[in-house]
């Protein structure tokens, strides 16, 4: 036996080209007839130059799973991928390159499909993580937002609580409900006023707050009075107490002022009942 020096495989001493890789065999064996004892070296044969004898080399030539090279008609081993004689590509060996083609191309084709679930899973990733990171920053600026709402509240419970506990000393202003609409531009936020007029409309429920509105008498429909109870069992009661039409005083805080269409608006704390 003989070694290919370019992929190490172990060729018949009577291939000249590599079963393995088709590598021309250097330095090819000295072959020695048995008949009449000639050496012959780069044999383009299988027989002896100077007898004719068939050269016995290994068990290839006898093998009975030995095939024939469709170029040379040498035989070569079943698993030759190439002949060693002339060189030439065997059908094993083409089958052989075939199908390490389409083992390439499978592996190339599994390749690109795991790169593109790769991606696909990646940029789902990205856009979950991005979902994520968005839900989190909205839910942190919903809780402070909420929690600022929450101060505000509180801030403004406790300032309705002193006022309330002001305006059981304080010094009240009494009007009517018209004089009130007409000195809308003089009223200020924060006086404390008496008011006395006709309850002409009521809203009586939670969607409201519970909120009453004090209008002024018929005056050519300029200005209105409106009234929002400093808690809600005060609108309730108020509402429970008196109808459309009843005339009603009440005490309590200016809370804002639009001049210009004579609305004022109070958050009272009691009703006069004397």
């Amino acid at each position: 036996m003989q070694t290919c020096e370019k992929c190490g495989n172990q060729c018949f001493d009577n291939e000249r080209y590599c079963s393995a890789c088709g590598e021309q065999i250097k330095n090819l064996k000295r072959l020695q007839c048995d008949y009449c004892g000639t050496v012959a070296v780069n044999l383009k044969s299988n027989v002896c130059p100077s007898c004719g004898a068939k050269l016995a080399f290994d068990l290839i030539t006898f093998s009975e799973n030995a095939r024939t090279c469709l170029y040379c008609n040498e035989k070569t081993a079943p698993e030759a991928r190439f002949c060693g004689m002339c060189g030439t590509r065997t059908l094993f060996g083409e089958r052989s390159a075939a199908e390490y083609k389409d083992k390439l191309r499978r592996r190339r084709v599994t390749i690109i499909s795991l790169s593109i679930i790769g991606m696909i899973v990646l940029g789902i990733s990205v856009i979950f993580a991005v979902i994520m990171h968005d839900e989190r920053v909205y839910r942190e600026s919903e809780e402070a937002r909420y929690s600022e709402y929450l101060s505000e509240s509180e801030a403004r419970s406790q300032q309705e609580a002193e006022w309330a506990e002001e305006a059981k000393t304080a010094e009240y202003t009494k009007y009517t409900a018209q004089e009130l609409a007409d000195n809308a531009g003089y009223v200020k936020v924060g006086e404390y006023v008496e008011v006395t007029g006709k309850l002409i409309t009521r809203y009586h429920g939670f969607s409201a707050n519970n909120m009453e509105i004090l209008a002024t008498e018929e005056n050519d429909g300029r200005g209105e009075i409106n009234l929002t109870p400093y808690e809600s069992e005060m609108g309730d009661m108020l509402a429970d107490n008196h109808a459309f039409g009843d005339t009603v005083t009440l005490r309590g805080r200016v809370s804002n002022v639009f001049p210009t269409i004579h609305n004022v608006w109070v958050t009272w704390y009691e009703e006069v009942t004397e």
